[in-house]
């Protein structure tokens, strides 16, 4: 697998570490390249030089390497304090990207394609208005009630 060259980085460790500066240099270089890495299989076009929504896609990477973050290692720990209780599960969620992720991901894509268009090449000299050489029930004479 090769890798997307330095300038098409989506996101950085070191933004990772602005947020969540628990997390060891080498734990959230691991986050971010593994995290970019998936990003690029459900969405190739955000690694391209110039995509217009590279906002969007370093939000919604973040977003999943945060929740991955606060996750934890999936420990379950339990505080009591007298009379109460209060029972922390860390695990994590079986996919990096929610679905609803995963489809704003691949949808970024789909907004960066042209779009078709339609030209017109009709001659010019014809008639004009929005309903210029239009048939409406047949030619006239054959349309209902004989019109």
């Amino acid at each position: 697998m090769t890798e997307a060259p330095a300038e098409l980085a989506v996101l950085t460790a070191a933004e990772l570490l602005a947020l969540r500066p628990k997390l060891t240099a080498e734990e959230a270089e691991a986050m971010v390249t593994g995290t970019v890495a998936r990003a690029v299989i459900i969405a190739p076009c955000i690694t391209r030089p110039g995509f217009p929504h590279a906002d969007a896609a370093k939000g919604i990477i973040l977003d999943a390497l945060l929740r991955r973050a606060d996750a934890g290692s999936g420990i379950v720990v339990t505080q009591t304090a007298g009379a109460y209780s209060q029972t922390t599960d860390g695990k994590s969620t079986l996919n990096l990207f929610t679905q609803q992720e995963r489809e704003d991901l691949a949808g970024l894509c789909k907004q960066s394609r042209t779009k078709a268009r339609t030209i017109y090449t009709a001659p010019g000299d014809g008639p004009t208005g929005p309903l210029a050489g239009a048939q409406i029930n047949g030619p006239l004479g054959t349309g209902p009630g004989g019109l």
